[in-house]
């Protein structure tokens, strides 16, 4: 067993990697683990044989155990540090690097079938705390800057056997639209609903893998998607910008009932929108009021 001393018996440590296994998401801080390792020891007939240090070592030592490091992409962050029982998955792993956090955009469009990218990349967002309603009335010109400029996308990105962590600290909407949900190898999650997950990603379609990778998903959910409750779901997270736009376009686009599309019409036409930012000379659909990238 590597590393693990002959005094050390093979049978406790299997024994306690077994009670530990049960534990979901298989993904602990050293705090954890060695209260798990705890709770084993008070409802184990082996007591006195293992000692902390001693499992530890030769759980690591085994492979029964791995000490992962999330690598920070830039240099200003600390390494985040994760002990994984054999098993673990990168969504249990990424499930632990917020507390309070949920899986949302392309994640969340991949748990919901919206996808068919290879998940490598994995959202976790964590709610800002309430601030104050912004006021301000919005323009045309705001618009135009606003969209001219590329979509700004969070650094806080940690990389792990060949997959990136990106932590997000969305705008605060009490964990509006998350629910729980079993994933692929029966973890459990936390995650934005499918409205929720198709206004996330109309709002910020790079975490979804582009504009045209969101318009895929719209497509693939026709005949699961409710058009009042993603209307309920936009008018309840209360951007400033005038999104019903960039889904109508969508949801037209993607052949929905033309009762769905009046949904979006009567939220009425004020300014020309944008699907998305730093398009290079784009196209202009009047029915929608908004520009879109060329050849879409």
């Amino acid at each position: 067993m590597g590393r693990t001393t002959p005094s050390i018996a093979v049978a406790p440590i299997r024994a306690a990697v077994k009670f530990l296994q049960a534990e979901r998401p298989r993904a602990f801080r050293l705090t954890e683990l060695r209260e798990h390792y705890k709770d084993w020891r008070n409802h184990s007939d082996l007591q006195q044989t293992l000692s902390w240090t001693e499992f530890l070592e030769a759980a690591l030592a085994s492979g029964e155990l791995e000490a992962a490091d999330l690598r920070p992409e830039l240099a200003r962050y600390s390494s985040i540090k994760r002990y994984l029982l054999r098993g673990c998955t990168h969504l249990e792993l990424a499930s632990t690097l917020r507390q309070t956090g949920y899986f949302s955009h392309g994640t969340a469009a991949s748990l919901h079938g919206l996808t068919d990218l290879v998940p490598r990349t994995f959202y976790v967002n964590s709610e800002q705390s309430a601030k104050p309603v912004l006021t301000s009335a919005v323009s045309q010109p705001a618009l135009d800057r606003a969209f001219k400029a590329k979509q700004r996308i969070s650094k806080f990105v940690f990389t792990h056997a060949n997959s990136r962590f990106i932590l997000l600290s969305g705008k605060n909407t009490q964990r509006y639209g998350v629910e729980s949900m079993k994933g692929p190898s029966g973890e459990s999650l936390m995650v934005t609903n499918l409205e929720r997950t198709l206004v996330d990603l109309v709002v910020r379609p790079a975490y979804g893998g582009g504009i045209v990778e969101v318009f895929e998903a719209f497509r693939a959910a026709r005949g699961r998607l409710n058009a009042k409750k993603i209307l309920s779901t936009l008018q309840a997270l209360a951007h400033l910008y005038p999104y019903h736009q960039a889904i109508g376009f969508l949801l037209d686009r993607a052949e929905y009932p033309a009762r769905d599309l009046d949904l979006f019409k009567a939220e009425g036409f004020r300014f020309d929108f944008y699907l998305s930012n730093a398009m290079v000379k784009p196209e202009f659909n009047s029915s929608w009021r908004i520009y879109y990238p060329k050849g879409f």
